[in-house]
């Protein structure tokens, strides 16, 4: 009983992991950029919303509640 399939070469198999682990990182990395190409800057989309006139820390009954519950 002869083998008619030869076992494959390790280095064969090894060359084969390694060109499609950088084609994969080829296309993650070009969809990475792509994705922070069309993105938009910082801020330019919308402004955030402002009270007017109140601005800094507000004790609001809910904070009322947990200081009480924290009190010893």
């Amino acid at each position: 009983m002869s083998d008619s399939n030869p076992p494959p070469v390790p280095e064969a198999r090894r060359s084969f992991i390694r060109k499609m682990m950088a084609l994969a990182g080829g296309l993650f990395g070009s969809a990475a950029l792509q994705r922070a190409a069309r993105a938009e800057p910082i801020g330019a989309s919308q402004n955030p919303v402002v009270e007017s006139g109140k601005k800094g820390y507000r004790e609001t009954e809910h904070v009322r509640a947990y200081y009480d519950a924290a009190r010893f």
